[in-house]
């Protein structure tokens, strides 16, 4: 699918004689006079909050905290049990009460030993799991703890130990000298043979989930999914402009900052319908671009200023501004992290060119996927005349990008050879404009090549880049290419230092 190259940060159409900026503050000015009129941010502090409360639940906090209840609500039914003879349970009861628990005091005992043991390793395992987590996160950014705290079966474990103890604690707590808990005693071992089990599969997924190879290949899963949401922001909405005569154009301001977390179509829609006539929004921002005070976020086109004015309303309520990028909802969030991940180990930072070949190969993967995808269709109902410029594309193709300018700084010619090696294997696959888009970054990485050896690797990717530059027709940037390897290649069975490699021109 293709994408767009955003035309400008703002293009205005046809004005009135005095054109209007909006801020979301509510106040209406002509431009000259926008700042006078634009009044203080105002900091949602209760808003912010509760968006971090949302997030922590969202992304870690749900899963934990629905487990502790449930073996919380078993605790309590264990209790019930154990003071509510059941008839077709007593032979159970007797057989339990004569071979495990014997004496009361001897249970409570046992009951005291468990929930101070479960306690005790619980807390030592999570900080020691905590330490090595962070400890990989040094060497690939912080980005492995949010994908380690991402994973449900680590929540479930999580929510295991702690629940497992939560038990162990309530049975022991309504434990007395009248009432033996058989059932609640017997439970409580064998959910320590549990915990101890859990913990094996625990250490287990943990060191298995540090590997570069299994975070890269989660963030590219998560970046998948958040782009199979967006298709319908996408499929909705227009991708250039089609109202060039509007009689009234309204730019709109933020008063907020943080990134775009949502776009709520059917407001903009809704308040689109209400107006009647010829209406166009030109949404100046995209999934995950970070706003910031009085930023221009939007344009109305409108046949008349009060209309124009009344959609910028709902344009503003429309936009969700959270202090965090999303992950479920936002695809160059994950593009961000292959990117980041990938820079710090092909940089001289780490020098590790491991991670960074593969964070290279997950983005090509990406980029060949929503190549091949259809251009998302709706009900004819369902689109909304709002213009919204998707740049995911472009996003992935400079992330490559950064990673080819890194490995020239670290003269990692096995990264930079795989780098040339993902254009060259994309780029018949690409759509018309993004084949563009990378012409012009192939183009500003040549200045690159020269801080490379021409390795063997290294001249059979721009070989075969070359190639698919003159199968698609783009042949000036084909010979732009083959001279610089033509200039590499004059270095070969010469000795040259890293700054005269590349011979001076005439």
């Amino acid at each position: 699918m293709s994408g767009k190259a955003r035309k400008g940060p703002y293009s205005a159409g046809p004005k009135l004689a005095f054109p209007v900026v909006y801020s979301c503050s509510g106040r209406y000015s002509p431009v000259g006079n926008a700042e006078q009129s634009l009044t203080p941010p105002r900091v949602k502090t209760w808003g912010n909050a509760w968006a971090d409360v949302r997030r922590a639940f969202s992304d870690f906090l749900a899963v934990p905290t629905f487990t502790v209840l449930a073996f919380v609500l078993f605790a309590f039914g264990t209790y019930l049990l154990d003071r509510s003879p059941v008839a077709w349970l007593e032979p159970t009861r007797v057989f339990l009460k004569a071979h495990v628990v014997v004496d009361p005091s001897a249970t409570a005992a046992l009951l005291g030993s468990i929930a101070g043991g479960l306690l005790t390793l619980t807390s030592i395992t999570f900080s020691l799991l905590l330490l090595a987590i962070q400890q990989s996160a040094s060497a690939l950014t912080s980005q492995v703890l949010d994908q380690f705290l991402r994973r449900r079966l680590n929540q479930m474990y999580f929510g295991v130990f702690v629940g497992i103890s939560l038990y162990a604690l309530v049975i022991l707590a309504t434990t007395n000298t009248h009432v033996s808990p058989v059932f609640g005693a017997t439970f409580t071992v064998l959910l320590t043979l549990v915990a101890l089990s859990v913990l094996v599969l625990l250490l287990y997924t943990t060191l298995n989930q540090m590997r570069p190879t299994r975070i890269i290949q989660a963030i590219h899963d998560l970046t998948l999914s958040a782009r199979g949401r967006e298709l319908d922001l996408i499929a909705r909405t227009r991708r250039a402009p089609t109202l060039h005569t509007a009689a009234a154009t309204v730019a709109v301001r933020s008063l907020n900052s943080g990134y775009v977390a949502g776009i709520r179509l059917d407001r903009i829609g809704h308040a689109a319908s209400a107006a009647g006539g010829n209406v166009e929004v030109v949404l100046l921002v995209s999934m995950g671009d970070f706003v910031s005070y009085n930023d221009l976020i939007a344009e109305v086109k409108t046949q008349s200023n009060d209309q124009a004015q009344q959609i910028a309303v709902e344009v503003c309520r429309a936009i969700d501004l959270e202090r965090q990028r999303d992950f479920r909802a936002d695809s160059g969030f994950g593009i961000m992290q292959l990117e980041n991940i990938g820079w710090t180990s092909v940089s001289s930072s780490k020098s590790n060119p491991a991670p960074g070949i593969a964070a290279v190969r997950e983005i090509r993967d990406l980029l060949a996927r929503w190549s091949e995808q259809p251009e998302p269709t709706c009900k004819a109902g369902e689109v909304v005349p709002v213009v919204y410029y998707d740049t995911v594309m472009q996003q992935a193709v400079n992330a490559i990008v950064s990673l080819g300018v890194a490995a020239s700084e670290s003269m990692q010619h096995q990264s930079a050879a795989e780098v040339i090696r993902a254009f060259a294997i994309l780029f018949d696959r690409l759509p018309g404009d993004i084949q563009t888009y990378v012409e012009d970054a192939i183009l500003r990485l040549i200045s690159s090549l020269g801080d490379h050896v021409l390795t063997t690797q290294l001249d059979v990717s721009i070989t075969r880049l070359v190639t698919a530059l003159n199968a698609a027709g783009r042949h000036d940037t084909s010979a732009a290419l083959g001279r610089a390897r033509q200039e590499l290649a004059q270095t070969v069975g010469v000795l040259n230092s890293r700054g005269t490699r590349v011979p001076e021109r005439n």
